[in-house]
């Protein structure tokens, strides 16, 4: 199996610890910027777990629905609550992979035995993802303007959010 910003020796562990997809049931706690997406694409192309239990909980569509007049929902704990609920609710219902950001939690459902996958990436190669996302990404994340240097870019209050995060 092969996932883009993974190194081939973890993409392997992964493939063989989830090679029965039937018998697992995954939540993966995704970092932003840490091959989340990536992740659940090569699932799906493998066919690990069927499209219809599969759950990912949307970032963008989660912020338009829940926070939508604020720029601070990363800081909010209610939607951190209301994201681990939804999750809860996946794994009740027996979801076979959960993904989304989503902090770890301890919850274990009566019917199902979960694992849990969380891809942590360099942090130095995570950032400059993510100022290329604000400059050059999909409109829907593109922050700031194109032209906007790293050196400027390193000023903003986006940036320092990213940097201590």
């Amino acid at each position: 199996m092969y996932i883009p910003n993974i190194s081939p020796a973890l993409a392997k562990k992964i493939k063989s610890k989830l090679a029965n997809g039937s018998k697992y049931h995954v939540v993966n706690h995704h970092i932003p910027k840490c091959s989340g997406k990536s992740l659940v694409r090569a699932f799906r192309s493998k066919q690990l777990f069927t499209i219809e239990t599969m759950k990912t909980i949307d970032e963008q569509a989660y912020i338009n629905v829940i926070d939508n007049d604020s720029k601070s929902h990363f800081d909010n704990r209610f939607n951190f609550d209301f994201k681990k609920n939804l999750v809860k609710y996946y794994m009740e219902k027996g979801s076979s992979f959960i993904s989304g950001h989503v902090p770890f939690f301890e919850y274990r459902p009566k019917n199902f035995s979960y694992k849990r996958i969380t891809v942590v990436r360099e942090p130095v190669t995570r950032f400059l993802s993510h100022y290329n996302m604000c400059t050059t990404g999909l409109s829907r994340f593109r922050y700031l303007p194109s032209s906007i240097s790293l050196e400027e870019f390193i000023k903003t209050d986006i940036a320092r959010y990213w940097g201590r995060m």
